[in-house]
């Protein structure tokens, strides 16, 4: 906000002073089902923040799609993945859409995003922007459950699995492409990373792509990760990763895993 002030005595009113500005401090909004929060419906709380706000929402299914309409903010649980659910009361759309020139400074963290429908990026949509998710579970999606078109996300410490197409990248940029770190993309019947011909290359690293229907399709940079049936990469490697129960969705690794400190630091979150 800029504003001038003037003041009035006696005499009058002054001149008014030089121009000067102030930013409003960033608000936090929490979401609630018992309605004990600022909100129960999540689109509300996004509709109401600008620029810098954090919409922190607590445990619960929210059935609903949700739009960040091209406002850089912090959409995260308070409880993590487990507890905090996304389903879509609409088929038809994407449950999240990120779809708006939103900037690395927009995060999604923290969710189960579920169930999405027949829609290409039927759980999470990202065009022409460049969020950061994370700490994320994607599952039971069909027909490509996160998907990006001139997008350069960067998606870390997520989980991947039960979907028709775990991600599907579309046409990139010139000479860039999203980057996947430290995922976990298992057990989606058709393909795990599929990308169609553009410029920009998806890069991926510190990740398991591991017993899917078909687990690449298309040219991917992959480096330090697990690859079912390998891939051509520094620090890669070929094994059963040895998850704790996968039958039951837990894809933890257990203590003997060979992808246990097969990875690399740079660039990897501080949190696994």
């Amino acid at each position: 906000y800029y504003y001038k002030v003037s003041s009035t005595g006696a005499g009058g009113e002054s001149d008014l002073t030089d121009e000067i500005s102030a930013i409003p401090k960033a608000q936090k909004y929490t979401v609630k089902t018992d309605g004990s929060g600022d909100y129960t419906v999540i689109q509300t709380a996004i509709d109401a923040t600008t620029d810098a706000d954090t919409v922190l929402v607590y445990a619960g299914t929210y059935v609903e799609n949700i739009n960040y309409n091209g406002k850089n903010i912090v959409l995260k649980s308070a409880d993590g993945p487990l507890t905090t659910i996304l389903v879509p009361a609409n088929n038809s759309i994407s449950v999240v859409r990120i779809i708006n020139n939103e900037t690395a400074d927009a995060f999604l963290s923290g969710f189960t995003i579920k169930d999405g429908g027949n829609v290409r990026g039927s759980a999470i949509k990202i065009s022409g922007s460049s969020p950061i998710i994370e700490n994320c579970i994607v599952r039971d999606c069909d027909n490509g459950a996160i998907s990006t078109f001139h997008a350069l996300p960067e998606i870390r410490n997520c989980l991947v699995y039960n979907n028709s197409v775990g991600f599907f990248f579309d046409a990139q940029d010139p000479e860039t492409g999203p980057k996947i770190i430290n995922c976990t993309v298992v057990n989606n019947q058709n393909t795990g990373l599929e990308r169609s011909p553009g410029n920009g290359i998806p890069e991926i690293y510190n990740s398991i792509i591991y017993g899917n229907g078909t687990n690449t399709q298309g040219s991917l940079i992959i480096t330090y990760s697990l690859v079912e049936g390998g891939w051509e990469g520094t620090g890669n490697i070929d094994a059963d990763p040895l998850f704790v129960d996968a039958a039951n969705g837990n894809y933890r690794l257990s203590d003997y895993s060979p992808a246990i400190g097969a990875g690399t630091a740079a660039g990897a979150p501080t949190i696994d």
